[in-house]
């Protein structure tokens, strides 16, 4: 004998027909974490636990893929399996059901919720009823929260997923999971029925009056950090100052930290992260820059003066003290970092970053550095009532302009010196430069004698 039953995943029905072990799901009203999409979901088993996502489950379950869950040794030996990018429980819906299959009829079953970014945020529920042999549908209510854990606070944001099954036991028994369904639609990190999380749209911190960006200026270990005027040489306006002054080699700054508003600072189509980098070193210096929730960094070099940096999380990253030496979509990745002059200590030296680009947004680019003009050499003497000519152009062609300011020794008449009386003339020639060149002036002493 068979049974028919309907399967909800993302608005559509599917009919099926399984063997007598078959059990119906509870209709889903929110999200449902079938299991199906292996790029939606990363599990992590604790306490000596194991879980994987199978193809051979028990017969019974609901489509091709469940997850396998054996129990460790530990009594509250359990796994996380979803990081969303919205709340899975809210005020007025606080349940979540889930099929399960227990080999042993009478073990129970728990299941957490909390804020992944604050774990002081959680509730735990207890399933409503005990397990039987084979599938069943558990019923998780955080409204009734376990024995000796935190009750329901609206004020918080329940966003990643954990389950117990077989809690309080130590037996390596096996069990199986499939369809998970909240009780609200939420939308998805690295797990469940929803697709990855709303990514950061492109953005460009400017650190000027208009800037909306939520930027930081928390300096650590030694540094400080404000919003200023940026050096010459930039794009003009404000940029963020970071002022190392002993501490530790690692003296650094937060850039920006997006946890609240659950965006990310990269994605897995945007791991690129630019911005023009001032460095009043006169020599090459590393630049770390770091990207957490689950941290990896980059350590990229800079010179003297402006330039932009390019931090690419997607290709290969530092293996120093970085929790994951390669980018994961599986991470949120919050939480944006420098630490200019990584590795040296500093003592009241001045670093400035501006035009922080990330998630596909452009740093603007630097005006092209201005080059030098020289100027020609002139005669050391000259005598009085005689002239000569001036360099009436700088070394880049820019027409000079002539002037003296002992004017009772000697004058300048159309390009030329002339010796007025025996004494030490002092000339100066400029110019203004322009879009391409520098200002340049020059001051010369000479001779007149007789």
């Amino acid at each position: 004998m068979t049974h028919s039953f309907t399967r909800i995943v993302s608005g559509f029905s599917i009919f099926v027909a399984v063997g007598f072990m078959a059990v119906v799901p509870a209709q889903a009203t929110g999200t449902v974490f079938t299991f199906e999409d292996p790029s939606q979901y990363e599990i992590t088993a604790f306490e000596s636990a194991a879980a994987s996502v199978v193809t051979n489950a028990e017969t019974g379950f609901n489509g091709t893929h469940a997850l396998k869950f054996t129990h460790g040794a530990g009594t509250s030996s359990g796994a996380t399996i979803a990081k969303m990018s919205s709340p899975l429980i809210t005020s007025g819906n606080t349940t979540i059901t889930a099929m399960v299959y227990s080999p042993i009829a009478g073990r129970t079953m728990r299941m957490k919720v909390e804020n992944q970014h604050n774990n002081g945020q959680s509730v735990e529920a207890m399933a409503t009823a005990s397990m039987v042999v084979g599938w069943q549908t558990l019923t998780f209510d955080f409204m009734n929260e376990a024995v000796g854990t935190a009750e329901f606070n609206s004020a918080f944001t329940y966003d990643m997923l954990s389950i117990f099954p077989g809690w309080a036991t130590t037996a390596s028994d096996v069990y199986f999971i499939d369809d998970i369904t909240t009780s609200i639609e939420t939308t998805g990190g690295n797990g469940g029925g929803g697709s990855q999380g709303p990514e950061a749209s492109p953005t460009l911190i400017t650190y000027e009056s208009n800037d909306a960006t939520g930027y930081l200026t928390t300096g650590f270990q030694g540094a400080t950090a404000s919003v200023e005027n940026a050096p010459a040489g930039g794009r003009g306006g404000k940029a963020l100052k970071i002022f190392r002054n002993g501490g530790q080699t690692y003296a650094g700054a937060d850039l920006l930290n997006t946890a609240a508003t659950y965006k990310k600072i990269t994605s897995s189509s945007n791991k690129i992260v630019t911005m023009n980098f001032y460095s009043s070193v006169h020599s090459t210096i590393r630049v770390k820059v770091q990207l957490l929730d689950s941290q990896i960094s980059k350590t990229v070099n800079a010179v003297y003066g402006w330039q932009k940096l390019t931090i690419d999380f997607g290709s290969t990253l530092d293996h120093d003290w970085a929790d994951n030496p390669t980018y994961s979509n599986s991470f949120a990745y919050t939480r944006l970092e420098i630490f200019p002059n990584y590795g040296v200590l500093d003592s009241g030296v001045s670093y400035y970053v501006d035009d922080v680009a990330f998630n596909g947004a452009t740093t603007p680019a630097l005006a092209a550095a201005k080059l030098n003009q020289l100027v020609g050499e002139t005669a050391s003497s000259l005598k009085k009532g005689r002239s000569f000519t001036l360099p009436l152009r700088s070394s880049r062609g820019l027409a000079l302009s002539w002037v003296t300011s002992t004017p009772k020794t000697c004058k300048v008449v159309s390009g030329k010196l002339v010796g007025l009386k025996a004494g030490v003339c002092t000339i100066t020639g400029r110019n203004s430069g322009n879009a391409r060149y520098k200002s340049v002036s020059v001051t010369r002493l000479l001779l007149i004698v007789r």
